[in-house]
């Protein structure tokens, strides 16, 4: 056995132990969703190499900061490596679900087509499951995955209803789900299935559309989002730490100065116990909460799901954080100066 295949093994060893603990039902999901995905993986070592990239990042995190000097911060260090664990987690769960759209809208874009096809080809005489196979073109993309799947099952021990009802299983797509239920609820019966098939992809093609159509009338809603959390939060916020850079400015002019006698006095007294580089920490937090949560609205407003919208979150964040960084830099440096 070469030595790298020896590595392979005990990595996987590695993982299965990780996720050993974990309770049932979890797996089983995780094992679904990777099913929904189009991976062939075992829900335990997706979840053992999850664990363990995370727990290996947020060991390093924790312990750079304990080599820079950070050592006697118990908490930083320890909040760090856990706000890395967490965060590793929440990203990789988050790339497998936006991988489950993707494969899910590839299939329902093409879906009205391969129905379409599929038709055709029982008008031309074939079988249903030559029909079905006949149909599986490369441009379907993950649906043709599915049907050369389901037409090799029927060949085997499997029954061609059964392997059709389970192409539904493994995609999570309620409009797929619903066409393949009627393709076999019209096998079973015997009724004009062509028609059927036809019909089905002309009511698909119809609420595609309405959905685009909503889609634009939603969209200036999107944009004013986007507009308050890139532009109109970062300047609120950019404004926040000029105000109180040009008070602190003040402050020590007039502490230097002594200039005000009792009024300055009291002027200097009124010293904000939050220091300048807190405020900043506060400003950064609250531009990754809010990019985090708007994208979660856009998702909720385009596709009905918060997950479907957290794709966007990274480049929002890095727009409203470009936005944050020139205003407060070079934009105000000049409009308000600093005293």
């Amino acid at each position: 056995m070469l030595p790298s295949q020896r590595l392979g093994l005990n990595l996987r060893g590695i993982y299965y132990l990780f996720a050993y603990p974990l309770p049932k039902h979890l797996k089983e999901d995780v094992r679904k969703k990777i099913m929904y995905a189009g991976f062939d993986e075992p829900a335990e070592e997706w979840l053992g190499s999850t664990l363990f990239v995370a727990a290996f990042l947020g060991f390093d995190v924790s312990a750079g900061l304990w080599v820079l000097g950070r050592a006697e911060d118990l908490f930083l260090v320890l909040g760090a490596g856990t706000a890395m664990f967490l965060v590793t987690i929440i990203s990789t769960y988050t790339l497998l679900f936006m991988q489950i759209e993707d494969r899910k809208n590839r299939v329902e874009k093409v879906l009205p087509d391969a129905l379409q096809m599929i038709g055709s080809n029982l008008r031309a005489g074939m079988t249903p499951i030559s029909a079905l196979r006949a149909a599986a073109k490369p441009e379907l993309g993950p649906l043709e995955e599915e049907i050369k799947y389901a037409t090799a099952k029927s060949l085997g021990t499997g029954s061609f209803t059964d392997a059709i009802g389970d192409m539904s299983s493994r995609l999570n797509s309620d409009i797929f789900s619903r066409s393949v239920a009627l393709f076999k609820a019209s096998l079973k019966a015997g009724g004009h299935l062509a028609d059927m098939l036809e019909n089905t992809a002309q009511d698909i093609r119809s609420m595609q559309d309405l959905k685009r159509e909503l889609l634009s009338s939603t969209r200036m809603y999107i944009l004013f989002i986007m507009f308050t959390i890139v532009v109109g939060t970062p300047l609120l916020l950019a404004v926040s730490l000029q105000f109180v850079t040009m008070v602190n400015n003040l402050q020590k002019k007039t502490a230097s100065t002594g200039f005000g006698g009792e009024m300055g006095g009291a002027f200097v007294s009124m010293k904000s116990p939050l220091t300048l580089e807190f405020l900043s920490n506060i400003a950064m937090v609250i531009i990754i909460v809010t990019s985090i949560l708007s994208s979660m609205l856009v998702g909720v407003i385009r596709e009905g799901r918060e997950l479907s919208g957290l794709k966007y979150a990274p480049l929002i964040m890095v727009a409203a954080y470009v936005v944050f960084y020139v205003m407060r830099e070079h934009v105000l440096r000049l409009m308000l100066p600093m005293i």
